[in-house]
C-alpha cells in the first residue's frame, strides 16, 4: 500500500511547462521523438498552458479502473513486467500552494473553493507505455475558448475526480490516446462514445480491454488480420458491431451514393450539425489523398460563423455557419481542429468518406427525415398563415405584427432551421425557463410527449448569425416523434407565430389516426433557440 503525499508545482514560464513535459514523455532514459505520444501530450500541454498560472498537482501510483481492466486483459499477461499503477496529473488554473502546503484541514476546501470558481481544469492519466501515455484525458471544455473563441463543444457531461478528500467537478467529454499494442483508432474512438454515454446516460461501462473483447466475440474478416484481433483497425461492419455491443443503433452515412456517385461533403456538415448539435459524439473517417489508411476521429462540438448566403436558400440549416468542427483525434490529441475545407495535408471534412452515428436503439427517425416533415408543415401553414389572421384579428394582439418579418423572410429564402434530438421533459423544461409568451408554454407544458423526439427550430439568418447565442431568436418550432415509424405520420406539434397546432391520435379508429387542433397565442412573440452551453443538465 502507498501512501505518499502528491506533488504539485506551479506552472508560470516556458521552463516550467517544459519540466511537465518531460515529466509525461521521459521513461527512464529517453522520450520517443516525434511519436503520437508527443504529439497528444504537445496538445495538451498547449491547452493548459495558455493562462497566466498553473498548479499541476501529481498523484503517484494511482489505481485506474481503465488501465486495470487493461492491464489483467493484456498486460499483466507478458513476459516483460509493466507497472500497473498510473499517474494522474490534475490541472488548476490558480496558484494553490497555500493551501498544498497548508495543514489537511485546509487542502480540501482550498480544492474545492478553486473548483467552485471554474478554476478546476481536469485531469490526465498517464500510464506506463512510453509510445501512448495518455490512459484518460478528462480536460474541461473551457480551454477550447481561447483557442477558439466562437467555438462551443456540444458533446460533454460532468465528471467529478476526487483529490485529498476534495470533489473536483469537471464539464468535458473525455479523450484516449490509441495503444497500438492492444487497439487501433476505431476502438479509441469506441471509448470515447461508450464513456460519454456511461458518464451521461448510465450506459454500461466499457474499457478499451472490453470493447476488444467486442470485437473478439464477433470479428469480421479485416479484424482478424491483426492480432489481438483488430488492433490495426476495423471496417465498417467491425465497428458497428462494436457499437451495437455497447446498446447503441449506428447509423451509417456515407458521401458516395449506391450507384457509386459522389454525394459531396455538404450533407456530411448537416448531418454532422444536427446530431453533434444534439449531444452525440458522432465518428467520422478521413482518408487523406497522400495516404490510403482511413483514420477514425470524434465530432465532439462546432464553430459558429458567417453565413455564405443570406437568401434564395429552400430547406437551408444552421449549419451553414459552421466552418470547423472540434475533434478528438487520438493521434493529434483532444479538442483538435477539423476545418470544412483546406486542411493541411487534406486533413479537412472533404475528405470524410463517411460518419457513423452511434443512436439510441429506440430512435427510428433520422434527423434528415424528421426536418423534412418539420419543413413541409411549416410551409403547409405559412400558405394561408395570413388569411387564418385576419379571421382572428381582434384575438391575437400583436402576433401577426411580430410574425409577419418571419413569413416574409421565408418567402425570401432566409429562414433557417436547426434540428436536434431531446428527450420530451427536457424540451418543456427548457421551454419552461424561455422568453417565449406564458400562453404557449402553458398549451406545449400540459401536452403529453414521448421520451425522444426530434426538435427543429426555425429563425431568420440574420439574426441567427449573431456570435452570441443569447441574442438569437426564433420564431417557430416543429416537434416529431423520434421513436415512431411511418414517413405518412404527422407531427406531434408545430408552433407558428400566433398559433400552435398539435396532432391529437384518435380513439374512434380501428387504425392509428390522427385530428388536428388549433390554439391561438395571443399577442406572440420570437423566443430564444437552445443553447447547449446554457442547459443545466
Amino acid at each position: 500500500m502507498f501512501s505518499t503525499k502528491p506533488r504539485y508545482a506551479v506552472l508560470q514560464s516556458d521552463a516550467d511547462w517544459k519540466w511537465l513535459r518531460n515529466e509525461i514523455i521521459l521513461s527512464g532514459d529517453e522520450a520517443i521523438a516525434g511519436s503520437d505520444g508527443d504529439r497528444a501530450v504537445d496538445t495538451i500541454i498547449s491547452l493548459v498552458s495558455g493562462l497566466p498560472v498553473t498548479t499541476v498537482v501529481i498523484e503517484e501510483f494511482y489505481i485506474d479502473r481503465d488501465f486495470s481492466d487493461e492491464y489483467r486483459a493484456f498486460y499483466g499477461r507478458l513476459f516483460r513486467q509493466y507497472q500497473r499503477e498510473t499517474r494522474r496529473l490534475h490541472f488548476f488554473a490558480d496558484n494553490l500552494t497555500v493551501p498544498l502546503e497548508g495543514n489537511y484541514d485546509h487542502i480540501a476546501s482550498g480544492l474545492e473553493e478553486s473548483a467552485a470558481r471554474g478554476r478546476y481544469l481536469g485531469f490526465v492519466v498517464l500510464r506506463p507505455i512510453r509510445d501512448a501515455p495518455i490512459a484518460r484525458a478528462v480536460l474541461s471544455d473551457t480551454l477550447v475558448g481561447p483557442a477558439l473563441p466562437e467555438s462551443t463543444v456540444q458533446v460533454r457531461t460532468t465528471y467529478t475526480a476526487h483529490l485529498l478528500g476534495a470533489s473536483l467537478p469537471v464539464r468535458t467529454v473525455p479523450f484516449t490516446q490509441q495503444d497500438r499494442h492492444m487497439s487501433s483508432c476505431s476502438q479509441a474512438a469506441a471509448w470515447v462514445c461508450a464513456r460519454h454515454f456511461h458518464t451521461r446516460h448510465a450506459e454500461p461501462w466499457f474499457s478499451m480491454a472490453r470493447i476488444r473483447e467486442a470485437v473478439d466475440h464477433d470479428p469480421d474478416a479485416v479484424a482478424v488480420q491483426s492480432i489481438p484481433a483488430g488492433s490495426e483497425g476495423l471496417n465498417v461492419v467491425g465497428l458497428q458491431r462494436v457499437l451495437r455491443r455497447m446498446g447503441r443503433q449506428p447509423y451509417f452515412m456515407s458521401t458516395t451514393s449506391p450507384d457509386g456517385k459522389k454525394v459531396g461533403s455538404d450533407d456530411l456538415i448537416c448531418a454532422l450539425h444536427r446530431y453533434v448539435g444534439s449531444g452525440i459524439p458522432v465518428i467520422a473517417v478521413i482518408k487523406t489523398p497522400n495516404s490510403g489508411d482511413a483514420h477514425a476521429v470524434v465530432v465532439v462540438g462546432m464553430t459558429h460563423g458567417k453565413a455564405p448566403s443570406k437568401g434564395g436558400m429552400k430547406h437551408a440549416t444552421t449549419a451553414i455557419f459552421v466552418d470547423k468542427f472540434i475533434v478528438h483525434d487520438d493521434q493529434r490529441g483532444p479538442f483538435t481542429v477539423l476545418p470544412r475545407e483546406g486542411g493541411t495535408n487534406g486533413y479537412d471534412l472533404r475528405n470524410v468518406p463517411f460518419i457513423i452515428v452511434p443512436l439510441p436503439e429506440s430512435v427510428v427517425v433520422r434527423a434528415e427525415a424528421a426536418e423534412l416533415k418539420a419543413f413541409q408543415a411549416l410551409e403547409d401553414l405559412a400558405k394561408g398563415w395570413h388569411e387564418v389572421c385576419d379571421a382572428s384579428a381582434p384575438l391575437l394582439g400583436t402576433a401577426p405584427e411580430n410574425g409577419e418579418p418571419f413569413f416574409a423572410a421565408l418567402a425570401a429564402g432566409r429562414v433557417l432551421a436547426r434540428t436536434y434530438l431531446t428527450s420530451g421533459w427536457k424540451y418543456q423544461a427548457r421551454l419552461a425557463r424561455n422568453i417565449a409568451h406564458p400562453n404557449l408554454k402553458y398549451r406545449i407544458l400540459t401536452q403529453s410527449l414521448p421520451k425522444l423526439i426530434w426538435v427543429t427550430e426555425f429563425g431568420i439568418v440574420d439574426n441567427l448569425e449573431k456570435p452570441d447565442p443569447t441574442k438569437r431568436l426564433i420564431y417557430a418550432h416543429c416537434v416529431v416523434d423520434a421513436m415512431s415509424t411511418g414517413n405518412q405520420a404527422p407531427p406531434i406539434m408545430i408552433h407558428v407565430p400566433g398559433f400552435l397546432y398539435t396532432w391529437v391520435q384518435g380513439s374512434d379508429s380501428f387504425y392509428p389516426s390522427h385530428q388536428l387542433a388549433k390554439w391561438m397565442v395571443a399577442d406572440d412573440r420570437p423566443y430564444r433557440p437552445r443553447a447547449r452551453f446554457l442547459d443545466r443538465s
